[in-house]
């Protein structure tokens, strides 16, 4: 027995009314609780079958809030490594590398360093505001991806904002470190961003995909 639009529509409905929130969780357990509903030889009525899979959706959904942070950590890394493989990266590179330079070379080291480090400070309070902007759209837009999911992707590259303090004596003796290490955390943060806006998008189609045809 195939279930309708609306059946599906429903079943997304009673996931939310049990306090699942967001798409890029519910997604996956309707997914599942269609597959299983479908492929039973004696259907019963949908609400009860929902009924009796109340308990596991909310231990899979915590579960996945459990693993959700090392899964969007892998995939930022493999977003970063990306990078590399695209020969435009090394054009923007090398701007990026030629007015530090003449920067350096007009007025000298330190106010290079400091010149990147607030653009970094930039890209960072970015990704706090586009955080606070999306918890504060549409229902439907801010449901594309929760709140938590973003701070799981932006966590890793706010590491170096918070461990600047901790290597300024050592960026102060060796200024070519400090350079290196904005570069960087500027491409691990713009990779962030990148991520962010491809799981929105994601997101996105997912939600359109159970208002349209599903099944």
């Amino acid at each position: 027995m195939k279930l309708t639009k609306e059946d599906i529509l429903n079943i997304d409905k009673y996931l939310i009314k049990k306090g699942i929130k967001y798409i890029d969780i519910r997604y996956e357990l309707i997914d599942h609780l269609v597959t299983e509903y479908q492929s039973m030889e004696h259907y019963p009525d949908l609400e009860s079958f929902l009924r009796k899979r109340t308990a596991w959706c909310r231990v899979i959904a915590e579960k996945r809030a459990n693993s959700i942070h090392w899964g969007y950590q892998k995939s930022l890394l493999k977003r970063v490594l990306s990078f590399f493989k695209t020969p435009p990266f090394y054009g923007v590179l090398l701007v990026w590398l030629s007015i530090l330079i003449s920067i350096k070379a007009e007025y000298g080291s330190v106010l290079m360093n400091n010149s990147m480090f607030w653009v970094f400070i930039g890209v960072v309070l970015f990704q706090y505001v586009d955080m606070i902007f999306w918890g504060i759209r549409s229902k439907k837009e801010s449901k594309m991806l929760s709140i938590s999911t973003l701070i799981n992707i932006y966590s890793l590259p706010n590491i170096f904002m918070y461990v600047v303090g901790i290597l300024e004596s050592i960026f102060q003796t060796h200024p070519n470190c400090a350079t290196l290490y904005f570069t960087i955390a500027l491409i691990v943060n713009i990779a962030a961003l990148i991520e962010v806006q491809t799981k929105r998008k994601r997101g996105l189609k997912e939600y359109e995909f159970l208002k349209s045809s599903m099944v």
